[in-house]
C-alpha cells in the first residue's frame, strides 16, 4: 500500500463506521460486510472469514447450541450494540426483545454473570481468545454449536457469501476514496477499538 507512516487512534467500537465515514480517519481494523455498513463505507478485499460462536454460563444451563435454540427457547442473548450479530439472531429468529443490547463487551460478560442474558454471541475465534484471558470459571463457549444455515439452502463459502445469515467476508472498512488517495509519502489513520488489537477477533 505504500505507507511508510502509521498513526494509531483508540476508539469504541461504535464511533468506527461513523468516524472513518466522516473522514476522521483513513481506514478501521476489521469489520463485517453487511450491506447496511456499505451504504456509507467502501471495503478492501477480504481479508478473513470467521464463524460465530456464544459464551455462556460454566455448565450451558439453557442448552444453547446455536442461534435457533436460543429462538426457541426463553434465553436472552446479550450483544454489543451495532455487531453483525443482532441481524443474524434476528434472521434465526430470534425476537426482538430477547436480544439485548450493550455499549461495550465488558458489559455483556457481565450480564452473562450477573443472569441478566444468558448467551454472548461473536465469532468463535475471538471468544477463545477472550475466554483465555478472562480465566474466568463461570464463562464458558457454547459447544458444540451449529452455524446458521442460509434461508436459501445450504451453507455457502464464506469467501463470497456476503448475504449469508451465518457468517461474512471481514475487510478494512475505509473512506470510498482512500485507496486512490495514498500514496508512499502519506501518513494513515488507523482506528482499533478501545480494549486493543486482541479484540479485532471479535467483531
Amino acid at each position: 500500500m505504500g505507507i511508510k507512516d502509521l498513526e494509531v487512534r483508540k476508539v469504541e467500537f461504535s464511533e468506527l463506521l461513523t468516524g472513518v465515514a466522516a473522514g476522521r480517519w483513513t481506514m478501521n481494523t476489521a469489520l463485517f460486510v453487511t450491506p447496511e455498513r456499505c451504504k456509507t463505507v467502501a471495503y478492501s478485499n477480504p481479508i478473513w472469514a470467521l464463524g460465530d460462536g456464544m459464551i455462556v454460563r460454566a455448565g450451558n444451563p439453557k442448552r444453547i447450541g446455536s442461534y435457533a435454540s436460543v429462538a426457541k427457547t426463553d434465553a436472552r442473548i446479550g450483544v454489543v450494540k451495532g455487531t453483525a450479530q443482532v441481524a443474524t439472531a434476528k434472521a434465526a429468529g430470534v425476537p426482538a426483545d430477547r436480544i439485548v443490547e450493550f455499549g461495550t463487551q465488558e458489559e455483556v460478560i457481565a450480564a452473562i454473570k450477573a443472569g441478566r442474558v444468558d448467551a454472548y454471541p461473536n465469532t468463535a475465534l475471538g471468544h477463545r481468545a477472550l475466554l483465555a484471558s478472562l480465566r474466568d470459571a463461570d464463562l464458558a463457549l457454547a459447544e458444540p454449536f451449529e452455524l446458521p444455515m442460509d434461508p436459501g439452502g445450504p451453507k455457502r463459502d464464506l469467501a463470497r457469501s456476503l448475504s449469508a445469515k451465518r457468517t461474512v467476508p471481514l475487510s478494512l472498512a475505509s473512506t470510498r476514496s482512500w485507496r486512490n488517495s495514498l500514496a508512499p509519502t502519506n501518513t494513515a489513520r488507523f482506528s482499533p477499538t478501545v480494549s486493543g488489537l486482541m479484540k479485532l477477533l471479535r467483531r
